[in-house]
Formats: C-alpha cells, structure tokens, sequence
C-alpha cells in the first residue's frame, strides 16, 4: 500500500515539474554561466552556498556551515556540467565530502533560468524533491571562484 502511494506521488511530481520547468529553448549554457548564491532554506544550521559556472563548462562550490559555536566548516567541489534539453547534468570531479564524492553524476531539472534567478529541483541522485532557489550575484567571476576550489584541491595533493 506505502509502496503504490509512493508511486503515485512519485508520479504527481513528476507531472507538476514537467509543467513547471522551463522549455529547451529557454536555456543555454550563456544564461547560467556566472556565479550564484544559494539561498538558506531555513533547515538545520545556517548556511550558504556559492556556484560558479564557466563558459568552458566547469561548475564550482564553495559551501559554508556554521556551527552552533559559529565556526565555520567549508566544503568544496569542483564539477564539470553540461545542459541537455531542461536538465543540468553535473559530473563531480573533486569533492570534499561523502555526501556528493568523486564520480558521482547529478541531474537537476531546470525550472527557471534567466538573468537573475536559476531555480531547479535534483531528480539524481533523488536525495529530496525541495526546489533550489539561487540568485545571480554581480561583479564576481566564475574563474575567481574556481580558482580557489582548484588551489584547494591542489594544496591536498588531489588529481582531477
């Protein structure tokens, strides 16, 4: 019975995003390429992300948590991505955490992308259906970004 209720969920959602999500002609790889904030989602610790992508198609994470003491512990990640029709394909090239590791393959469904607002939902691996909500920032370069992921990486001996 859980099982056929999950289905049928499972199946809603899954019509709700292909009605929500943004038409192929809508994205480009121009459009996402800059660098991003994660808004706090007001679960658990506070926290906050910042993603660059870059032309040559590299996506980058620098994510911030704060502990209840407000130390801060960062985690890093360094991707290669691509976009196929509405779906954000992200490949994890380095990665400090066994949350996302090394190898592991993420598709996101793109539900709004344009000059201010990137939103999209993770459909694998399926960890939660919670939409990402992030916002542009201005005048930073996805390269800076990376850039410090890269030196990270580099200075714990890590090939990618």
């Amino acid at each position: 019975m859980i099982n056929k209720l999950l289905m049928a969920a499972a199946a809603i959602l899954f019509f709700v995003f292909a009605l929500l999500t943004v038409t192929p002609a809508e994205i480009s790889t121009a459009k996402i390429v800059g660098v991003w904030s994660l808004k706090y989602d007001s679960h658990g610790r506070y926290w906050f992300d910042q993603i660059a992508f870059t032309e040559d198609g590299q996506k980058c994470i620098l994510s911030f948590e704060f502990n209840d003491a407000g130390e801060t512990q960062t985690t890093y990640w360094l991707n290669n991505y691509r976009i196929e029709q509405d779906v954000l394909i992200t490949e994890v090239i380095y990665s400090t955490t066994e949350f996302l590791p090394k190898g592991t393959v993420i598709r996101d469904r793109l539900l709004k992308l344009d000059s201010k607002v990137l939103a999209l939902v993770m459909v694998e691996p399926l960890f939660n259906l919670q939409t990402e909500s992030h916002v542009r920032l201005s005048g930073v370069e996805p390269e800076a970004l990376c850039k410090v992921v890269q030196a990270y990486a580099d200075s714990h001996g890590e090939s990618y």
